[in-house]
């Protein structure tokens, strides 16, 4: 009995040192009053004891967000044969005194931030089953000694900063089942002699060389996953052999080669992932004796040949990707009703022909189709509308056309209520927008029709898609007004109506307040800038060029202290430029040129220190250039990044153009409204029309000293004439 209360004595003494190195919190304050010596250690708070020695036996305070080190009296506690401390913030290094702890079967240490090098004494913990330490700061290399763990099955590491090598030494380690070692910095080996192994994780680490051939004898093996990491060469075929594989990862990788046949006899395979490889070659019909295959992921390599009808035939599908490969022919027809798991299919960029088969319907639980970038022709079918859980339909770069003018396709696409994206951009598809489309759910947050010869007006239900963040009908053949409906769209982000025929005033737009874009350029809009466009305080991109539009630039337009991005060119505004334009302080491309300005250069502008493209060209200014604008040319040659910054002003009826460059060459930068490769990003990259360095430099004859006027402290400029006889002077820093 005095043996029984020592025991329970150093228990508590233990705890409470545990105790006492936590910080303070909330969770430390709940076990201060718990872990108290006022009632017994037994009865505290995540604490286990043996019901003959009541020593503790099992400690689990798990996922409290404690805060500490672990003292060394916890290796005391002698009749301990569970700890599980993960999902805290404990921090430190493992004491030596932990080695104590002779009768541990299972330790978690998992999700902390331990650190210092992986403890050698581990090594005499020989009774343990389960080791965790995974996702901390663990260091070093892993210790030969962890070899004498002999009954070790669970052994898991993953997500700290291991290196080295994979010690040969865990050959030894015959009880072993699961051994995972992802994301470190492991580089060389792997252990291929563990007979019982049925795990093998080794994804995101250094590992070069091939895949070694010598893995199928793990013969128990159900996982393997290498994804991640540096192997060259083929996929072993040998690793057919593993016939109770069930997850198979060899995904982002240098593999090259085509795929073996016997891979595609492991019938029990679920997840296959090869992706984001170099793989060549075709896709067998004998994949289809893959029945219980859930993921199929290929993505990302070089395959080619047309894609096989079996792959449709395999029920339990629920990914498919194929995407960014060379696979030609057609998508084909007979899409089984079978592929009623089927939530992701992923084709895009490929070189696929024909049209898409009405019988994708049949994949009720189709959540993503992604087909963009192909050659696919025919109709829209509109027996995509029966794909009721479908959330993501891209289509984008291929050759679709609808059934008829009515766009009748965006009718049966309403009935598909959980539909979030729809993009349709680079399809011919020549009709009018129905007044359907209206009728779609509250969660479409993003429509995208570029360059598809859409017609007529836009319809004046547009207001009930009330979730709707991204709107894009660029390129198109639009007519009329905009409605007047459009106002209430309150969640409208990004506004693309340019290079249509639409014609209107600007104050609609002054009620969609959440807009950070909003590109209306080559329309014919007409009259004033409203100054309440000047009060939406979420713009980042104005673009209004090439329009008809008049009067002066309102001064609070141009007081909009994040506004990266203002295109008002080729219009007929007037007045002079208020000197609240030394408020755009985000700005870096401005662009006001080819409209009917007149007076001085505001010395503001001299303060814009992101500005990169500066255009005025094709005004009446007039006096001289303002001396602040040495401030900008300095910022630039401070900058690490290369840019450019040009200024275009017309001075005293004589056109001049003043170019301060940074490189090789001196760019012309005009802004245009860019156009998104896969459709369902918005890219907000700029397209630029470039002049040479010869351009100018034979405009002023080889910067010949008869072309230079004078100099100043930043800068020479010389005087030229470009190939169409204007007028040019070139500041160079």
């Amino acid at each position: 009995m005095a043996a029984g209360n020592s025991n329970v004595t150093s228990d508590q003494l233990a705890l409470l040192a545990l105790r006492d190195r936590m910080i303070n919190s909330e969770p430390r304050e709940i076990l201060a009053k718990n872990w108290s010596i006022t009632s017994p250690v037994c009865d505290w708070i995540g604490v286990t004891c043996g019901s003959r020695h009541r020593g503790v036996t099992a400690l689990n305070i798990s996922n409290m967000n404690l805060t500490g080190t672990l003292p060394p009296q916890l290796g005391n506690l002698s009749f301990l044969v569970s700890l599980d401390i993960s999902k805290n913030y404990f921090h430190g290094e493992l004491p030596r005194e932990l080695a104590h702890w002779r009768r541990l079967r299972y330790l978690d240490f998992g999700f902390n931030n331990v650190g210092g090098e992986l403890p050698s004494w581990f090594g005499y913990l020989h009774k343990l089953r389960y080791l965790s330490l995974r996702e901390n700061s663990f260091t070093g290399s892993i210790p030969p000694s962890i070899s004498n763990m002999s009954n070790l099955e669970m052994l898991w590491l993953s997500y700290n900063s291991i290196e080295g090598n994979v010690p040969i030494v865990f050959q030894e380690l015959h009880n072993l089942k699961h051994l995972i070692i992802e994301h470190n910095q492991l580089s060389d080996n792997i252990c291929d002699g563990l007979q019982k192994l049925t795990f093998l994780g080794l994804t995101g680490n250094s590992l070069t060389g091939q895949i070694p051939s010598t893995l199928s004898r793990c013969s128990l093996l159900q996982v393997l996953s290498l994804s991640v990491n540096y192997f060259t060469g083929p996929i072993p075929k040998e690793i057919g052999n593993l016939t109770k594989l069930e997850k198979l990862y060899l995904g982002t990788n240098n593999l090259r080669g085509a795929i073996s046949t016997e891979l595609w006899n492991l019938t029990m395979l679920m997840n296959l992932d090869f992706g984001d490889n170099k793989l060549t070659g075709g896709i067998p019909e004998s994949i289809g004796n893959l029945h219980t295959l859930e993921t199929l992921a290929l993505f990302n390599n070089s395959l080619s040949g047309s894609i096989p009808a079996a792959i449709f035939n395999i029920s339990s599908l629920q990914y498919i990707g194929l995407h960014q490969n060379k696979f030609s022919g057609t998508i084909p027809l007979t899409v089984s009703n079978k592929l009623s798991n089927l939530e992701s299919l992923f084709l895009y960029r490929n070189d696929l022909t024909g049209v898409i088969p009405n019988s994708i319907s049949n994949a009720s639980k189709l959540v993503f189709l992604i087909l963009y970038n192909n050659e696919l022709t025919g109709s829209i079918p509109t027996s995509l509308g029966s794909l009721r859980n479908l959330k993501i339909l891209n289509l984008v770069f291929n050759r679709l056309s609808s059934e008829s003018s009515e766009l009748s396709f965006f009718t049966f696409l309403t009935a598909c209520r959980s539909l979030r994206y729809l993009t349709l951009n680079n399809n011919p598809l020549n009709g009018f927008l129905p007044a359907s489309i209206s009728n779609y759910s509250t969660s479409l947050e993003g429509i995208s029709a570029v360059t598809c010869k859409i017609k007529g007006n836009i319809p004046a239900g547009i207001n009930n898609l009330s979730s709707l963040l991204v709107l894009d009908f660029s390129d198109n053949e639009l007519i009329g007004s905009v409605p007047r409906t459009m106002h209430s769209l309150a969640n409208l982000q990004v506004l693309y109506l340019n290079s249509n025929q639409i014609r209107d005033v600007l104050d609609i737009f002054c009620g969609l307040h959440s807009l950070g874009l909003l590109s209306l350029s080559q329309n014919q809009f007409f009259g004033s800038i409203p100054e309440c466009l000047g009060n939406m305080t979420n713009f980042r991109q104005i673009f209004l060029d090439s329009n008809r539009l008049t009067s002066m630039i309102p001064a609070n337009l141009l007081s909009m202290k994040d506004l990266q991005i203002l295109n008002l060119s080729s219009n007929f505004l007037s007045g002079s430029l208020p000197l609240d334009i030394g408020n755009l302080k985000a700005a870096y491309s401005l662009d006001i040129s080819f409209n009917q300005l007149s007076d001085k250069i505001p010395t503001t502008i001299g303060e814009l220190q992101a500005l990169q493209n500066l255009s005025l060209a094709r005004n009446n200014l007039q006096g001289s250039i303002p001396e602040s604008f040495s401030y900008m040319s300095n910022s630039i040659r401070r900058s690490s990044k290369r840019k450019v910054l040009l200024l275009v002003i017309s001075l005293s009826g004589m056109a001049a153009i003043l170019i301060i460059a940074i490189g090789a060459l001196l760019n012309l930068k005009w802004l245009k409204k860019p156009k998104s490769s896969g459709g369902t990003e918005l890219m907000l990259a700029a397209k630029y029309e470039r002049f040479s360095y010869y351009d100018l430099l034979h405009s002023t004859d080889n910067y010949n000293e008869s072309n230079l006027p004078g100099e100043g402290s930043y800068c020479s400029v010389y005087k030229g004439i470009l190939s169409d006889g204007t007028v040019v002077a070139i500041k160079l820093l």
